[in-house]
């Protein structure tokens, strides 16, 4: 029995070997006709550049606009002519000016006219040196004085004027065309502006204002306003206050210049002009009440009826016999200045007043007394007056709200004064625009003095 089991359990451990065995070699040779896993070796690659022909393009330049500041020289430029004094056969005479340095308005390094200019909103602001008054702005107004008072050899005659036109010219040359002038010239009684408003300093400006003012006061034998080329614009006074009614001179172009907005006011004369008022009146017009119909320019008709005495000058008919006297020396000093080729005299005819050719060649003889019947009842002007009405001219026409609600501001108005004189008035103390020089203050300028020469060396 027990042989007969473990024979049994042999043979089943062969058996069971032989169907492993056989089942590995069915495996092996399954197995054998499939791929178990492919390795694929990849060469490492390289890459090599190839040379490409590109069309080549040919670069631009960048254009930016480059905004450059303008430079401008220290000396004046020339202008294209000159402008001359008649008559013909007149020599340049040789007019100079003195240093004014340290003379009001900052000075000046000497009297010829310079000018600069830096970037503003809406204008170009302008700093000019006129006769040794320096200011910066962007609306400049020149108040030039025409009288005969302008004419006499004492301050330089016909070259001296000519020399001040020219001075003018200088400026508005100089200014950017950016910035805004105006130029108004003035005798006693009237007033006349190149331009009715503000305009640009531009070339054809600058030309037309050459050939306005050229023959103004050029000529011996006639000035004033008459001689400017065309008529340009009357300038009517707008009395406010109406203490200054019927002042159509230099007032009115002050106040022209107020009402355009102008920043920097230039005055060039030898009188203001300022005559008084009846005091009567004045009093009236500043607690508002109307001046009457017979004011007169200020004055009730009674004021107005002078008496001439005689007696210090031997009479009526000698007096008219010295004067006549005068002007024939006149007329022969002329001459002889025509002959040697120099300036003339200028005709005392146009002055109307005999005095004045008389006092130049008889000196000390007496002349005819004058009364005055407003002694006694005048108001002299003071700066205050002109004050007030430079700013009630101001109020009237100011900027529109828009300009203050954008955070913008009027400048102030500056005023200055160049005072022509003759050489021996530049040391006395008495000759001086006390009135002029008084609200040159009080509106932020200068007043100067400047020596006039004689026309004759």
């Amino acid at each position: 029995m027990l042989k007969s089991k473990k024979q049994t359990a042999v043979k089943g451990r062969s058996s069971a070997f032989l169907v492993t065995v056989i089942v590995h070699v069915v495996f092996f040779l399954i197995a054998g006709t499939y791929v178990a896993m492919e390795v694929i070796e990849r060469k490492e690659a390289k890459f090599e550049a190839k040379q490409i022909s590109r069309p080549k393009m040919k670069l631009k330049k960048l254009r930016v606009p480059v905004k450059f500041q303008k430079k401008v020289k220290q000396s004046a430029p020339q202008l294209s002519s000159r402008m001359t004094a008649n008559p013909v056969n007149v020599k340049s005479v040789d007019f100079k000016m003195p240093d004014t340095a340290g003379l009001g308005g900052g000075g000046s390094a000497g009297l010829g006219g310079t000018a600069s200019f830096g970037g503003s909103l809406g204008f170009a602001s302008t700093q000019i040196n006129l006769f040794g008054l320096k200011s910066s702005g962007e609306k400049m107004v020149f108040l030039l004085d025409a009288g005969g008072g302008m004419m006499g050899d004492e301050i330089g005659g016909i070259p001296a004027y000519t020399i001040i036109k020219e001075e003018l010219l200088k400026m508005i040359d100089l200014m950017p065309p950016t910035a805004l002038f105006n130029v108004l010239v003035f005798d006693h009684q009237e007033c006349r502006a190149l331009s009715p408003d503000m305009v640009p300093a531009s070339d054809s400006n600058l030309e037309r204002f050459k050939q306005w003012i050229t023959p103004l006061n050029a000529e011996n034998q006639n000035y004033g306003l008459e001689t400017l080329t065309f008529p340009g614009t009357p300038v009517k006074f707008e009395p406010m206050p109406s203490v200054f009614n019927g002042r159509n001179n230099w007032l009115a172009g002050l106040g022209f210049a107020v009402r355009k907005g102008a920043d920097v006011i230039y005055w060039l004369g030898n009188n203001d002009s300022m005559d008084a008022i009846y005091d009567k009146y004045y009093k009236a017009c500043k607690k508002g009440v109307p001046l009457p119909a017979d004011h007169a320019l200020g004055w009730p008709a009674e004021f107005w009826n002078h008496t001439v005495d005689y007696d210090e000058c031997g009479g009526k008919e000698e007096w008219e016999k010295t004067v006549a006297k005068a002007y024939e020396m006149h007329e022969e000093e002329n001459q002889k200045r025509l002959d040697r080729g120099e300036a003339v005299r200028v005709n005392p005819t146009m002055m109307g007043m005999d005095h004045w050719v008389v006092k130049t060649y008889f000196p000390d003889e007496p002349r005819p007394v004058q009364s005055n019947p407003r002694e006694g009842h005048e108001h002299l002007y003071t700066a205050d007056d002109l004050v007030d009405y430079v700013e009630s001219v101001s109020r009237k026409y100011s900027q529109s709200s828009a300009m203050a609600s954008i955070g913008l501001k009027k400048k102030k108005t500056v005023f200055n004064v160049v005072h022509f004189v003759s050489a021996p008035q530049m040391e006395d103390e008495n000759v001086r625009l006390n009135t002029l020089a008084d609200l040159a203050d009080e509106l932020d300028g200068a007043y100067v003095k400047v020596p006039g020469a004689s026309a004759i060396e």
